[in-house]
């Protein structure tokens, strides 16, 4: 999981009260602006683009040496499936062989894709075509978390589902639990994506 550095909201401190901590977050906000005035802002993890929402995380969550990496709100989210549960800013939904970057761009794809007939709806309607296919041929236990899942409850019935041998081979088989955030809860996020990002995905789709 990715943990960030954050402010206690009811005290104002740093979650991790510790000089050390605070010179971390300076360095990760210097990052991000140097990031930005590169435009060098594409996601560590599902090479999205989009430099209104980027956020620089310690890819080392604070032990060690610090590893900035940019990341955007739904790889952000999607990597601390704790915090996005306990937020309710999305659900828990198991798609065999999808990776959740991949799942993540699909989702920026789709909240960039106008209502009208384009090359890139086209492509996003085939793509999904492709993720519903390879729901149904789902066999492990996993897929009773399914879509509509939004806390860590759920996500613990499943795993006592499993199998001994899936058990035991857990970091394999929770490897495509993906998350995938609500709409309502990043409605600032997506309007951005549908105004401005749209135009990108619509040239790229054309030129492919």
């Amino acid at each position: 999981m990715i943990i960030s550095i954050y402010r206690n909201s009811a005290d104002g401190r740093f979650s991790q009260s510790t000089a050390q901590s605070e010179m971390a977050n300076v360095r990760l906000i210097e990052y991000l602006k140097s990031r930005e005035a590169t435009k060098k802002t594409r996601c560590a993890f599902c090479g999205f683009n989009s430099p209104l929402h980027q956020k620089a995380i310690d890819l080392n969550c604070g032990v060690g040496e610090l590893r900035p990496v940019i990341v955007c709100p739904l790889c952000y989210y999607s990597q601390r499936i704790e915090v996005a549960a306990s937020h309710k800013v999305g659900k828990l939904i198991y798609l065999p062989g999808v990776t959740q970057q991949k799942l993540n761009y699909i989702y920026h794809a789709l909240e960039g894709v106008s209502i009208e007939e384009t090359s890139a709806e086209l492509k996003v309607s085939v793509v999904l075509g492709s993720l519903k296919g390879k729901l149904k041929q789902s066999s492990s236990g996993l897929h009773a978390i399914g879509p509509g899942a939004d806390s860590l409850d759920t996500m613990a019935v499943a795993m006592s589902v499993l199998s001994d041998r899936e058990y035991v081979l857990r970091h394999k088989a929770l490897k495509d639990v993906l998350f995938w955030p609500d709409t309502e809860r990043l409605g600032e996020i997506a309007s951005t994506w549908k105004n401005v990002v749209y135009p990108a995905l619509n040239a790229l789709a054309k030129k492919s």
